[in-house]
């Protein structure tokens, strides 16, 4: 059997101990990349004002493995990060993975025991909402609706937020799938599965909710029948929700 004296392709690899960055910028435009009236844009991404710690960084070829003290940044469509933090990001070849994931924005604080992006190559990120995989398990969170509207825009006009949120969630943005263990709604708490298809045009996904656990009262009812719907009920339905 002959043998190749060609030498084998050795990968690039760096470590560094600690980084400390400040006041940076990082863009990222896909080839072809479209464009969305309102939203983040994963084909082209432009984040400012970034600030970035991290207590143990490693890059192997492309593949990125970091431990994540601090992570802030504002895109360019106006979604801002005041602190992400991960004990474990691990990004290459169109995947990117959080372990003990924790974000805050101005209106929500998440905390996933997992998080992951998973598609075939970044060039897959063009069609994010088809083609890039979600898996994730979120406990004690709260996720505003202005926040989720940044990914599908029609959820920003809701105006809830969901509190003390035990979760989990899987599948493509256009076909998401998943439980929430439990949550709190206005006054009310409620426990659910879900199967939503369609997504991010909001007005034409098809939202299918098996409804386990339920406990709420009549104005509950009619609040968020108001802020769905952007229409306060009929006055006569609106007083008999309230006496319930």
């Amino acid at each position: 059997r002959l043998k190749s004296d060609k030498p084998k392709k050795r990968l690039f690899r760096l470590r560094i101990r600690r980084i400390d960055i400040d006041d940076f910028r990082f863009s990222m435009r896909l080839a072809k990349a479209g464009q969305r009236a309102e939203g983040i844009d994963f084909a082209d991404l432009s984040l400012a004002d970034m600030r970035v710690r991290s207590n143990g960084f490693s890059l192997t070829g492309s593949d990125i493995d970091m431990e994540l003290d601090s992570l802030s940044f504002t895109d360019r469509s106006g979604f801002g990060v005041e602190n992400l933090r991960a004990r474990r990001l691990t990004v290459g070849n169109g995947n990117i993975a959080f372990d003990r994931l924790g974000l805050q924005t101005g209106r929500s604080e998440i905390t996933a025991a997992e998080l992951r992006l998973s598609a075939d190559g970044w060039d897959k990120y063009k069609y994010f909402a088809d083609s890039v995989a979600l898996e994730a398990r979120f406990t004690d969170s709260e996720i505003a609706a202005a926040d989720l509207g940044w990914f599908a825009p029609g959820l920003r006009r809701w105006n809830l937020t969901l509190s003390d949120l035990s979760a989990d969630a899987r599948g493509t943005l256009s076909a998401l799938k998943g439980k929430v263990g439990h949550a709190r709604l206005l006054g009310s708490s409620l426990a659910l599965d879900y199967d939503i298809g369609g997504l991010p045009d909001v007005n034409r996904a098809d939202f299918r909710i098996d409804l386990r656990e339920l406990v709420t009262s009549g104005g509950d009812i009619a609040a968020l029948t108001e802020r769905l719907s952007g229409k306060a009920p009929a006055a006569g339905a609106e007083r008999l929700l309230r006496r319930l």
